[in-house]
């Protein structure tokens, strides 16, 4: 779906269309709004790899698709590495989140639906 332009149907308890499940592990001591910051560089990541792969919005015809409507993220720091305050893509942390990320959703992509970059789908 496109997050912003297609129309939430789904009803609690029916059967979900799909989902992208994303869970980033780091030792890093992540602060609230570093935790905050990678849920956006993540959600990021995951619709730059929806763009490369050309995937379109299964309700609105000749849109890209964002996503799923049922994508979900889970982050998990540590509590011995180094203290990161800040997880956007100017930074080293922000940039490894955001390329295992991109390069983990292509290859799900890639092997559920058969979804190629640079390949019409």
């Amino acid at each position: 779906m496109r997050t912003g332009v297609d129309e939430g149907t789904y009803i609690e308890g029916d059967e979900p269309k799909g989902t992208v499940n994303i869970l980033v592990l780091t030792n890093a001591r992540l602060t609230d709004g570093a935790m905050s910051r990678a849920l956006i560089t993540i959600t990021e990541a995951k619709t730059a790899a929806f763009e490369d792969l050309q995937i379109p919005s299964s309700y609105t015809k000749g849109v890209q698709a964002t996503g799923t409507g049922t994508d979900s993220i889970i982050i998990a720091g540590g509590t011995l590495g180094p203290k990161v305050t800040y997880t956007g893509g100017h930074n080293r942390i922000g940039e490894l989140i955001g390329k295992a990320v991109y390069e983990a959703v292509i290859e799900a992509l890639g092997k559920q639906n058969g979804f190629k970059k640079d390949q019409p789908n």
